[in-house]
């Protein structure tokens, strides 16, 4: 299959990619330009601060551009994060998919610990956030502050983010289509979004 490139990550753990795999991803594709490879003088890409765990499956996208489906709404937001990080919006629209899909499936939603994740690795205006928001309002209840543990877990823009569109539809309700359903394509960032 050709060339193949050294990735290390957090624990000292080395991946071996086949660079045509990793020409895929933007981020990747940057990297493997001859400028930046010979700046790393022949070390592997550095993504120590990128958990095995959380990398694997990136990996195993780029072979297959299938996302595992077991349920894991932690897994989810860390990858999703993690495609942020590496400018993959095609990694991220997968993901958000999936999260869509099997949280409706499932009627399950992230808690505090998955919000803080997403909101810690995306900027102001994602369409992640824009989802956990609404799985709030939609499906939520008033339990879910507690149940959650929002209250302690979840950074407050996400706090901020909430009660600005609570406030917006105060009057209006949160009646009819749970959006992520009518309109998935409000949550994608690459080319779904062109798509739709």
């Amino acid at each position: 299959m050709g060339e193949t490139v050294e990735i290390l990550t957090d624990n000292s753990l080395t991946f071996t990619v086949h660079k045509n795999v990793l020409l895929q991803s933007p981020f990747f594709a940057t990297a493997l330009k001859p400028e930046w490879v010979s700046a790393r003088d022949g070390k592997p890409i550095d993504l120590t601060d990128v958990h095995p765990d959380t990398f694997a499956p990136y990996v195993q996208w780029l072979y297959t551009h299938h996302i595992d489906t077991t349920f894991d709404t932690g897994k989810w937001a860390r990858a999703y994060a993690l495609g942020e990080k590496l400018m993959d919006v095609e990694y991220q629209d997968d993901i958000i998919e999936v999260f869509m899909h099997e949280c409706e499936a499932k009627r399950e939603y992230p808690t505090g610990t998955q919000i803080a994740v997403i909101y810690g690795g995306t900027m102001a205006g994602s369409p992640a956030r824009k989802l956990l928001v609404d799985f709030f309002c939609w499906a939520g209840g008033r339990s879910w502050m507690d149940d959650t543990n929002c209250a302690g877990m979840a950074p407050t823009d996400f706090i901020n983010d909430l009660l600005m569109t609570l406030l917006a539809n105060k009057n209006t309700g949160f009646k009819g289509s749970r959006p992520w359903v009518a309109g998935p394509s409000a949550y994608f960032v690459g080319s779904r979004k062109k798509a739709e």
